[in-house]
């Protein structure tokens, strides 16, 4: 399966590993209309122990722009919050998650997984680590309690990592 976000196109990915909270029925007709915020999708990979949230930006604003650059940096913050929440509240809150949440749900939120926020930025050159202490920072309570990573790649990186396809569509392998 393949997601087209943010200009970038993410994928091939196992159906089973995938969960479009974006595109899901709660979210769209419970939730996106009360200002709750979400992520492109939620990627579990259980070979790495990992359950990624991303968030896909075409551009993100210079610090020259500092007023907006900080508006950014906390509306990518609040999806990475609110949908962290909104998929705790699916597994195991009071929503029904049977018509929503992935197959292989069981696997997602298991013992010793590493929740890491991804924001995947196509037209970003230059130092990354900036912008991912920043976005730390915002979100610096829930980071500390439960041990966040977050990890801001531009296209490059994000190839690398095979969270997005590279333009002749196949998944890099180093």
């Amino acid at each position: 399966m393949r997601i087209i976000e943010g200009g970038l196109t993410f994928g091939e990915f196992d159906a089973k590993n995938l969960f479009h909270i974006e595109k899901t029925n709660i979210y769209k007709n419970k939730f996106s209309g009360d200002g709750v915020k979400s992520v492109e999708f939620i990627l579990n990979r259980p070979e790495e122990n990992e359950l990624l949230f991303v968030e896909a930006r075409t551009t993100l604003p210079s610090k020259c722009n500092i007023a907006h650059y900080n508006k950014e940096i906390a509306d990518i913050s609040k999806k990475f919050l609110d949908s962290l929440q909104l998929a705790i509240g699916i597994w195991f809150g009071s929503h029904n998650p049977s018509v929503d949440a992935p197959q292989n749900k069981e696997s997602f939120f298991t013992y010793g997984k590493q929740i890491i926020l991804v924001l995947v930025i196509k037209n970003r050159t230059g130092k990354l680590t900036a912008i991912s202490e920043r976005i730390k920072q915002e979100i610096h309570r829930e980071h500390k309690l439960m041990g966040l990573k977050v990890r801001v790649w531009n296209e490059e990186l994000a190839i690398k990592a095979n969270l997005i396809a590279q333009e002749n569509g196949e998944q890099h392998n180093d």
